[in-house]
């Protein structure tokens, strides 16, 4: 048996979240309610919605399991959690494990594309990159898409975690933008896995997942 908590985080009615198709242990940390079988973590919004969401999927992860599986506010989970890390994290030895982006492998070309379709101001982004170009992130060093998360409890998730979120306070809420740059900061400190989930999560489908919409738009704020 593999110990894990599945969570996630939803703040000012951002997401509804899905109910899950396997047991297992589920937390959702909330301004709101958990629906069943949701266990209700009970948060106030220390920042705007998005941001505070983000402080828990960063820096704020649980660590009362020994791994973590995070699913965005719009993500159903139909697999078996315990499954789903056995294979991203036990058996390859990771760290972290997450899906490759399907449609490119750069920070550089995420960040222009967030601009060209307003998910943020072009000044945060441009501020963001141009201080990763000049640390010397090089091009085309991968991209993860942040959306699930499989996560071992230790010191170097610890580590990443704090970074992470360290990052999204100097930068865009887009954690996407930034999670990439921290891998690339641990180098060989942490082990991270991508998952090839194919032509078919580009469509928001999986053996494992589905993706929908959110369920309020973001409209390219700051925040």
């Amino acid at each position: 048996m593999v110990d894990v908590l599945v969570y996630s985080a939803v703040f000012g009615k951002y997401d509804e979240i899905r109910e899950p198709r396997e047991p297992g242990h589920y937390r959702l940390i909330t301004d709101g309610r958990a629906p069943w079988p949701w266990q209700e973590q009970h948060e106030p919004p220390t920042r705007t919605p998005r941001r505070t969401a983000r402080y828990w999927k960063t820096a704020g992860m649980p660590t009362d399991h020994k791994f973590t599986l995070w699913i965005d506010g719009n993500i159903e989970l139909i697999g078996d959690p315990e499954r789903i890390v056995q294979k991203w994290l036990v058996e390859t030895r990771a760290d972290i494990a997450l899906f490759q982006h399907p449609g490119h492998d750069c920070i550089f070309t995420e960040a222009r594309i967030c601009k060209s379709k307003r998910k943020e101001f072009p000044e945060i982004v441009d501020a963001q990159m141009e201080r990763y170009n000049a640390k010397g992130l090089p091009l085309h060093f991968d991209l993860g898409e942040t959306t699930v998360l499989a996560r071992r409890v230790n010191a170097a998730v610890d580590w990443f975690n704090r970074q992470w979120w360290y990052e999204i306070q100097q930068g865009s809420a887009r954690d996407q933008l930034s999670f990439d740059y921290v891998r690339w900061l641990m180098g060989d400190a942490i082990k991270v896995k991508f998952i090839n989930g194919g032509h078919a999560w580009k469509r928001r489908e999986h053996e494992w997942f589905r993706g929908g919409p959110h369920r309020r738009k973001e409209n390219g704020r700051p925040d």
